[in-house]
């Protein structure tokens, strides 16, 4: 699935989903949230990150990325925010496990396996680069 980009002011004029996204650069959190898109076939426009952009900072309340806005709805910029939204938007197919009924448990199974993979993602780096 491919999406547009779009200005700021665009964005800010635009409804449906609208996502600020760091360009130039992978990054693994915007990564995540494109794929949860893909997967659940929500249409959205990207807006480049621009850090000294004064209106995308007011528009989306920070200056980092991810960040989901839907409709005139608030930013959400968390990842948990994100597939949250998501679900909202497509509820299927879930991305959620189902856990004896109680809907906030499959979301702390996810923080618990991104925790872990967060760490395991991070702890290569952590040491500094090789061979210094």
């Amino acid at each position: 699935m491919t999406f547009p980009y779009v200005t700021v002011e665009e964005a800010m004029n635009r409804s449906g989903l609208r996502m600020v996204v760091v360009s130039d650069v992978p990054s693994p959190w915007g990564e995540a949230a494109k794929g949860i898109f893909h997967i659940k076939g929500i249409e959205w426009a990207a807006v480049r990150l621009v850090y000294d952009s004064e209106p995308l900072k007011e528009w989306s309340r920070q200056r980092n990325g991810p960040v989901a806005i839907f409709e005139k709805e608030r930013p959400r910029a968390g990842w948990a925010e994100i597939l949250l939204l998501a679900e909202r938007l497509a509820p299927t197919p879930s991305l959620l496990p189902t856990d004896c009924g109680r809907p906030r448990s499959g979301l702390r199974s996810c923080a618990r396996d991104l925790r872990r993979s967060g760490a395991r993602l991070v702890a290569p780096f952590a040491a500094g680069p090789r061979g210094s």
